[in-house]
């Protein structure tokens, strides 16, 4: 004979005990849910938003709303969103970023060539003429004695 694949006990429903009394609210290891009115529904759907909004602007370093760049797209809010799209877009944002950068140092660095180029040539200039001063008291000197 075959063993059993079972090897727990059944119980039919008609032996099974009945409970006529309301078991004890201590001895329930279950949570008993009370009603949420429609008021808390809505303020608790407000908070959500609130709280939504707040961890969105933490995150995109945004603070009130006049601060927000008109430019900023939102790639994750596009129900068709593609990942691959995605992906050449940051990498187009950031290579325009990139090239911005560029740019301003470009910029600085040219500032401060022409910069030091006029500090050097005011320098020069006070070389010539402490020369110049020199050679005019060496000809007063060498003019005055006989």
């Amino acid at each position: 004979m075959a063993k059993p694949i079972f090897t727990h006990n059944y119980t039919p429903i008609s032996e099974r005990p009945v409970y006529k009394e309301p078991m004890d609210a201590k001895n329930t290891k279950t949570e008993r849910a009370g009603f949420v009115s429609m008021e808390k529904r809505i303020h608790s759907i407000m908070q959500a938003g609130t709280k939504l909004d707040l961890a969105r602007r933490e995150q995109y370093h945004f603070g009130e709303d006049s601060e927000i760049d008109p430019n900023f797209t939102d790639y994750s809010i596009d129900p068709s969103l593609d990942i691959s799209e995605v992906a050449t877009n940051v990498q187009e944002d950031s290579d325009v970023m990139l090239s911005k950068a560029e740019a301003k140092k470009q910029a600085k660095a040219q500032k401060l060539a022409e910069a030091a180029k006029a500090e050097a040539l005011a320098e020069a200039r006070k070389e010539i003429e402490a020369e110049a001063q020199t050679k005019e008291s060496q000809k007063l000197d060498s003019a005055g004695t006989p």
